[in-house]
């Protein structure tokens, strides 16, 4: 598909010119692409690129793509790696959580990716070496070392953040310029003065707070947790209120904020107030199915406050795949529990605005700067087209 044309060149052309914009060259106007765990699949050379391993950021690079969004993890010794799931046997073939488990015990086969068979939404327990291995700091150092221009996105998982980012103050300038620390509330639902006393205990360099640049995420499903309610006691007022005051805590603090990960999904164009939605012809009226709703009309409010308070800060978004597409049935594997690949049930609200999600144009269209994205063709297709259509998603 890369050299399919546009208005504005080839996809390829399209996908070097967004991949260029970065959290730190963003003007306002300007869209931009962020490879989603870098650009995981098989490579031209019949390759097997896991989500964040080092070979899936290099390609995503080697497509023009100069930021890449990978998953930093803290394991049971306090070091850090690069790894998505809670659980090392998404992945791998031993069982263990991350958070408790001593990677550096693992033997090297035991760090190796494998590709695990799926049929008809199960795995079979049969799979395949990958040659490819759980990324390190050293990993990743020598990665951006030797990749001119190549950052990453540090999406951590929910208590790590304090910790990585003074893992990154304690790197050399031109290594700690390449790295943004995502900040998600499930954990650090406090404003950021806790973040920040959090941080000092890990025994951040000095200059941390000058040096450290930080996207902070208001998280759809943490949104209740920084107002302190119930998902049933939602309403857009209460959760943008608290979300808000969460978010520019940061700024006001002096740390160095490159922009906000605000995910949307366009749920907020079927809104119609906090006790009703509509939805393929029928009336939302009851929790959970309005949450999506409540949810993704606070994440546009919060986007619309960026805009108005700190408009030369992007606002980034996430549009990921389902984990398994077949036969036009997709399923999500779990983040606790690997093991399970759920249906998605495109008849309630929540799958199907995730799917809706998946499409990047839709995200041009709601107004986002920035795109963490897994379809990055698709979306360079649409920025190409300036209408923001994107052709029909295929299998993946």
């Amino acid at each position: 598909m890369l050299d399919v044309p546009t208005n504005q060149g080839s996809v390829r052309d399209v996908l070097r010119k967004a991949g260029a914009v970065t959290l730190d060259n963003w003007q306002p106007g300007q869209k931009g692409i962020i490879a989603h765990r870098g650009l995981p699949g098989v490579t031209a050379d019949g390759k097997i690129a896991p989500e964040c391993s080092v070979l899936a950021f290099q390609q995503a690079y080697d497509f023009g793509l100069q930021c890449s969004e990978g998953d930093s993890s803290v394991d049971g010794r306090k070091n850090l790696y690069w790894f998505h799931d809670k659980d090392l046997i998404g992945w791998l073939t031993v069982r263990g959580v991350i958070e408790e488990t001593d990677l550096s015990s693992l033997s090297r086969e035991q760090l190796e990716y494998v590709a695990y068979e799926i049929v008809a939404g199960k795995r079979t327990g049969k799979y395949q070496r990958t040659g490819q291995y759980v990324a390190s700091l050293r990993d990743v150092r020598d990665l951006l070392n030797r990749n001119f221009g190549q950052s990453l996105l540090d999406d951590c998982r929910d208590r790590d953040p304090p910790v990585v980012a003074a893992y990154i103050s304690h790197l050399p300038p031109k290594e700690k310029e390449k790295h943004y620390v995502q900040i998600l509330p499930f954990d650090l639902w406090r404003p950021a003065q806790y973040f920040i006393e959090r941080v000092e205990q890990n025994n951040p360099a000095p200059d941390w707070k000058e040096t450290v640049k930080l996207v902070p995420s208001p998280h759809p499903h943490a949104l209740a947790i920084v107002a302190g309610i119930r998902p049933a006691d939602m309403t857009v007022d209460k959760l943008v209120e608290a979300n808000w005051l969460w978010m520019k805590s940061y700024v006001e603090a002096g740390l160095q904020v490159k922009g906000f990960h605000i995910p949307r999904n366009g749920a907020a164009l079927d809104y119609v107030n906090d006790n009703l939605a509509h939805f393929k012809g029928r009336k939302i009226t009851t929790h959970p199915d309005l949450a999506p709703f409540i949810q993704d009309k606070a994440e546009e409010k919060l986007q619309l406050l960026v805009k108005e308070h700190y408009p030369h800060l992007p606002v980034v978004s996430p549009s990921a795949r389902p984990s398994w597409s077949e036969n036009g049935e997709h399923y999500l594997s779990g983040f606790h529990n690997p093991d399970v690949l759920t249906k998605l049930d495109l008849d309630k609200p929540a799958p199907y605005y995730f799917l809706q999600a998946a499409v990047p144009s839709n995200h041009f269209r709601l107004g986002v700067d920035i795109l963490v994205c897994d379809d990055v063709n698709g979306a360079a297709f649409s920025l190409g087209n300036e209408t923001y259509c994107s052709p029909d998603m295929e299998d993946y």
